[in-house]
């Protein structure tokens, strides 16, 4: 009987206590914590011509306004390319190479998974005047380094002597 007396006091105190702190009226509701969305970013594409530098800029949003922050995820094959943190990037085709090329990047507002996309490259071949290509190439010194052609496209060509016949004159 002792025993019982002492477990009906201690199942007392303990449905008394907790009870405590609450009102129980019902009212009582979690607060749902806020979420934040992981940034948007989607693919891009670029042209530049053989032997030319391409500047550009990469875009993403965050609907939670967070910072962005871009970084290289993956190399091009046929070039160089640098990407700043705030997506703007430089990149450098190899030299004479036209075609495609592409790199991947992501983007990380600090609060989710980073997010990836690539950036899809066309490198066009230069369009070179024939007239202006060739007069340098006659007037170039005799340890200079070969006119590239590869990636280019000549137009303008020369019909006659007669654009020449200045340098033909001047080696007399």
């Amino acid at each position: 009987m002792r025993n019982l007396i002492q477990l009906a006091v201690a199942t007392t105190l303990a449905l008394t206590l907790s009870g405590c702190g609450s009102d129980n009226d019902g009212t009582d509701k979690k607060q749902p914590m806020p979420s934040n969305s992981a940034p948007s970013v989607a693919d891009a594409s670029f042209t530049t011509q053989a032997d030319t530098e391409l500047n550009g800029q990469l875009q993403a949003s965050d609907a939670d306004g967070d910072t962005l922050t871009f970084t290289l995820d993956m190399a091009p094959t046929n070039g160089t390319v640098t990407v700043n943190a705030d997506g703007s990037f430089s990149y450098q085709p190899m030299l004479e190479y036209t075609g495609s090329d592409s790199f991947s990047f992501t983007v990380d507002d600090g609060k989710n998974m980073a997010v990836a996309a690539t950036a899809q490259i066309t490198v066009d071949a230069l369009q070179v005047s024939f007239s202006s290509y060739s007069r340098a190439a006659f007037t170039a010194a005799s340890d200079a380094m070969p006119a590239r052609v590869n990636g280019r496209i000549f137009s303008n060509d020369v019909d006659t002597t007669e654009f020449y016949q200045d340098l033909v004159d001047a080696s007399n």
